[in-house]
């Protein structure tokens, strides 16, 4: 909730807290969908990947 002031600013600067407050956003957006979606996938492949490669040996 502290980034709020910066994505919806007023005053003077609000176009360039603005664009930082979104920057700033859409990165911890992206990171959490990183962390909570992209890193088990890619956990869940490598680990099937090895377990496919033992059974054939």
């Amino acid at each position: 909730m502290g980034i709020a002031p910066l994505v919806n600013p007023e005053g003077a600067g609000a176009a360039s807290r603005r664009s930082l407050g979104n920057a700033i956003a859409g990165g911890m957006v992206v990171s959490t969908f990183l962390s909570l979606f992209m890193v088990p996938i890619l956990y869940v492949v490598v680990v099937y990947s090895i377990a496919l490669g033992n059974a054939i040996e």
